[in-house]
């Protein structure tokens, strides 16, 4: 255990992280992150051909966008210094989370919202398989949290 954690095993929750993107900032990423193929560019510049492209990146943009627009990543959640450790199967590293708001949108959802820079995600839900554990993050956001906490909604 390192200097900054403040946490035992017993304070660690597992639940599931869902960003809350705006469906056009994903549609965006994936159209550009299409874009960035030399592949994706079409063979020929006459008119039919351009057209053509366009509508299959703009169409594999928006498929992707519908397919993983729930997409939810699986972590474990633990009280650090002034902030939440969050670790995900794909990070091993924790992330920290200081939430700006916290609202309860149900009884094993919280939806938190962070302060971050243009184009970062800055509200994320988090889903719990049981009330206990959601009531327990909750009270784990509200002691850290640096902004207003909203009652259930």
């Amino acid at each position: 255990m390192t200097s900054g954690d403040v946490s035992s095993g017993a304070d660690e929750l597992s639940g599931q992280m869902r960003p809350l993107v705006p469906r056009w900032q994903l549609f965006a990423g994936f159209l550009g992150f299409l874009l960035l193929f030399p592949t994706a560019y079409p063979p020929a510049l006459d008119a039919n051909t351009v057209f053509f492209w366009v509508v299959l990146l703009t169409g594999l943009a928006a498929l992707l966008a519908y397919v993983l627009r729930n997409k939810t990543v699986k972590v474990r959640i633990r009280p650090g210094e002034r902030c939440l450790l969050i670790t995900s199967e794909w990070e091993p590293n924790p992330g920290q989370l200081v939430p700006s708001r916290v609202q309860m949108k149900s009884d094993k959802v919280i939806e938190v919202e962070r302060k971050g820079k243009r184009w970062e995600v800055k509200r994320i839900e988090l889903q719990f398989t049981s009330q206990q554990d959601a009531t327990k993050a909750m009270e784990m956001l509200k002691r850290i949290s640096s902004g207003s906490v909203l009652p259930g909604g």
